[in-house]
């Protein structure tokens, strides 16, 4: 069958350059040390020029929490890298604008075989690296070999997600310039999904054969705008792509700075030091909102803040201390009093923007009697348990970590535990938690965004046995539940692979595998002069429309 939003390839010709929507998402890995670095140089203040030959809007300052750990999109596993490669690289499908719903790309149209096996893309002509080079089908099968085959020339990772997103993929056929095959080992029910995170963003195999291991420092993709200068912890500046195929952006200048301070972001917007910013800090929301000037921006979002327990530790490879601990937390305190509403108070491992969320599943209601109760069955006596906790100061997805983990922290003293809290800069943090330090820590403070949208994307990363170490960093087995999720990644009928993951949730939720803490909101705001800027539930960045 064929899935298309435009006439076939016989009459493609006479609609090469027909809108199609807005580039791709993708939810690090451990930052490179090939980019130039300052640590002297100050953010990029706004300066209001305006090209007036190439935009009528001049330079667009973005506020971020952190910065960008690598320009490689096979690379990236954190939102805010993913945010920016956003704008800078294309993929072969895309969420429609408001919504996880597949549209064309770099491809105008593909089939997929009656068995599931074979997705043949149709790349639309004209498209065109930064460098000057075309995106053809030879470029697509390049872009995603390098990352799935560890004995490709350009195999320069590490590649944390393409195993997950692009392991099932057999070979790649390249039929013509302009069409490629993709050839599974099993049929995949979020295969279009997994195609459609920035994580796949095309690259040009030109630049990264120049370039070598430096790609992820000088990376050139086909998206709206185009790397210019990438000072670390400092700001990154991107140009508009004039010959981009959607359309050249109308912004002049987009920079991206990454602001940890939650004040220091919304006191830059609000003296115009920039024009959007990201996780607003709740106490400022009102504040934004009584600023004529100011548009305050809210999304429910599939994004789990959870605590990670290292099973294979004491005390939590007893199962009654785990379910100690998440009823010894008051989720709906921590909700309300910390995030301001701004989150839900989590019961399971799926948010209810997910198919397979199951609203029978209680979870874990806040009952320190009870956490307490567990904790005397489990041996433990006040003061028997003293654990370590790992947090980032800031970092992407972690709405407000150390208040939220400052607040479960004296929630277990309450029930006589005792912890001690850890605080790392992002980066740092990360290569703490997924690079082997999780053998020495108790419990971990993360997020996880499905940048799919996918039940997939949380289930078998951070629950199947099959992802230990990576994702999985709780050491969370169990047969029973890596069977269901093997199960439902194949399923394409509808109500059976949802009832797959709900069975899984139950187990998983049951046997406590983390402390389940809240499913957050999006939160973003921005000048009010400007439009053509809106929230994705991916949680990724478009701001390619801006000013037009």
């Amino acid at each position: 069958m064929r899935f298309y939003t435009f006439k076939r390839r016989n009459i493609l010709n006479l609609l090469l350059f027909v809108l199609v929507g807005i580039l791709i998402l993708a939810a690090g890995c451990m930052p490179k040390e090939e980019s130039s670095t300052s640590n002297d140089a100050s953010p990029a203040e706004n300066t209001d020029e305006v090209d007036a030959e190439t935009s009528s809007v001049g330079t667009f300052v973005v506020d971020l929490v952190a910065d960008a750990t690598t320009m490689d999109p096979g690379q990236a596993t954190d939102v805010n890298t993913h945010r920016v490669h956003y704008n800078m690289f294309d993929t072969l499908v895309q969420w429609k604008e408001e919504a996880f719903e597949i549209a064309p790309g770099l491809a105008e149209e593909w089939d997929i075989s009656e068995d599931g096996l074979e997705y043949t893309f149709y790349l639309r002509e004209g498209a065109m690296f930064h460098d000057g080079t075309d995106v053809d089908a030879e470029a697509v099968k390049f872009t995603y070999d390098r990352m799935i085959d560890e004995n490709h020339e350009h195999h320069y990772g590490p590649f944390p997600l393409a195993d997950f997103y692009y392991g099932m993929i057999e070979e790649i056929e390249v039929i013509d310039p302009y069409t490629v095959k993709f050839v599974l080992q099993e049929k995949t029910a979020s295969f279009l999904f997994n195609m459609a995170t920035i994580i796949g963003g095309i690259v040009s195999p030109t630049a990264v054969q120049e370039s070598g291991e430096d790609f992820a420092s000088n990376a050139i993709g086909s998206g709206p705008f185009k790397l210019e200068n990438w000072q670390r912890g400092v700001q990154i500046e991107l140009a508009p792509h004039k010959e981009y195929w959607d359309g050249a952006p109308e912004i002049a200048k987009l920079v991206i700075t990454p602001v940890k301070e939650d004040l220091v972001r919304v006191t830059r917007l609000m003296n115009g030091e920039s024009h959007l910013i990201y996780d607003v800090n709740p106490d400022s929301i009102e504040e934004i909102e009584g600023d004529s000037n100011l548009e305050m921006l809210t999304q429910a979002s599939p994004h789990l803040w959870y605590v990670g327990l290292n099973i294979r530790k004491e005390p939590f490879g007893d199962l009654k201390v785990r379910q100690a601990v998440n009823y010894a937390i008051d989720k709906e305190a921590i909700v309300n009093d910390i995030l301001k509403g701004t989150g839900v108070a989590a019961t399971q491992p799926l948010a209810p923007a997910y198919n397979g969320h199951d609203p029978s599943i209680e979870g874990y209601p806040y009952n320190p009697e009870k956490a307490k109760q567990l904790l005397e069955e489990a041996g433990y006596s006040e003061g028997d348990i003293s654990i370590n906790f790992v947090i980032p100061e800031s970092g992407s997805g972690m709405q407000q970590p150390v208040a939220m983990s400052t607040a479960i922290q004296s929630y277990l003293a309450d029930v006589g535990i005792e912890v001690g809290i850890e605080k790392m800069e992002w980066g740092a943090f990360l290569d703490e938690v997924n690079q082997g330090g999780r053998d020495v820590n108790d419990m971990w403070a993360l997020s996880w965004m499905a940048i799919t949208g996918d039940d997939d994307n949380v289930m078998t990363n951070l629950y199947s046995s099959n992802n230990i170490p990576l994702f999985n960093s709780g050491y969370y087995e169990n047969e029973e539940v890596t069977t269901l999720l093997d199960e439902a990644r194949v399923e394409t009928d509808f109500e059976k692979r949802s009832a797959l993951y709900q069975k899984a949730s139950k187990i998983i939720t049951e046997e406590a595998a983390m402390l389940f803490v809240d499913y957050a909101k999006q939160t973003a705001a921005m000048t009010s002069e400007l439009n053509g800027f809106q929230l994705h539930p991916s949680q990724m960045m478009d701001v390619s429309k801006i000013g037009k």
